[in-house]
């Protein structure tokens, strides 16, 4: 998982203002990491979400 959250941190330079999601196999958090928020949520609550508010893209 620290792979993944260097690489939120390394795209938050070119991205800015964006939101990260972590989707995962079963674990569900918000870390906190120098100022970069990452929200991982499990696949299955994802794939059931309602995901009108997330842009297509």
């Amino acid at each position: 998982m620290n792979r993944e959250i260097r690489a939120f941190t390394r795209l938050r330079k070119f991205i800015s203002g964006g939101k990260c999601l972590l989707i995962t196999n079963s674990e569900e958090d918000t870390i906190n990491d120098d100022g970069l928020t990452v929200n991982m949520i499990p696949a299955w609550k994802w794939l059931l979400a309602d995901h009108k508010s997330v842009p297509a893209g």
